[in-house]
């Protein structure tokens, strides 16, 4: 989905309300958006907007003719799994994690893996658990690029929790560290994400500002 200046903002303030439609139908949706798009994005359906990485993705619009190549990829890397499948996924990776005694690469992303699977049912501290292990790893081994989507993905976990003070605090150093590498999508990101924060807190202008920021 593209083009939708002509749709602004009742086609947002729609998925607004309608975002939780999305997983219950167990339906994908990836938006080619253009950056200003993004930031509207951000501003007028901020509850959508902090949906992205479950079941909405957006993505730089590309050229038509990488259109194609860029669907298939994006459907190879988000492919739905049930729930039975997810909780496989999680048996295989504890069992593979529990042998494994000093490949450090493959264990920091097995927990960083199952952090991840254990966000998509729910249980937000097993996700706590296991990106807090495998954000161990990325900084003792200087993986920047991981230590800054651990730290943004612990983040996602204490606002689903509630925690929004904690989640600040983690967007703010996922932050601090995509920007230093030169991360420009996923500066965009979190910046929208603690903007999501600060608006949940009631402080719209603070939340304007970081939204403001995403270029």
């Amino acid at each position: 989905m593209h083009n939708l200046e002509k749709g602004f903002p009742e086609a947002l303030q729609f998925l607004n309300f309608k975002r939780e439609e999305l997983v219950d139908h167990h339906v994908k949706v990836i938006f080619w958006v253009k950056e200003e798009e993004l930031s509207r994005i951000s501003l007028e359906a901020p509850d959508f907007f902090a949906f992205r990485n479950r079941v909405v993705e957006f993505m730089e619009l590309p050229h038509t003719g990488e259109l194609r190549p860029a669907l298939v990829e994006f459907a190879l890397e988000t492919e739905y799994g049930s729930l039975d499948e997810i909780k496989r996924s999680i048996e295989l990776k504890e069992k593979l994690l529990s042998e494994l005694s000093t490949d450090t690469e493959i264990t920091g992303y097995l927990l960083s893996s199952l952090g991840t699977l254990y966000f998509q049912i729910g249980l937000y501290e097993k996700t706590i658990e296991y990106n807090e292990k495998a954000l161990k790893i990325a900084q003792e081994t200087v993986n920047r690029q991981n230590e800054g989507s651990i730290l943004g993905n612990l983040g996602l976990a204490y606002s689903d929790l509630g925690q929004v003070e904690k989640a600040i605090e983690y967007y703010g150093k996922a932050l601090v560290i995509v920007k230093e590498i030169g991360d420009r999508r996923n500066e965009g990101v979190w910046l929208g994400s603690l903007g999501n924060a600060y608006y949940l807190r009631g402080l719209v202008e603070k939340a304007i500002e970081y939204y403001m920021r995403i270029k």
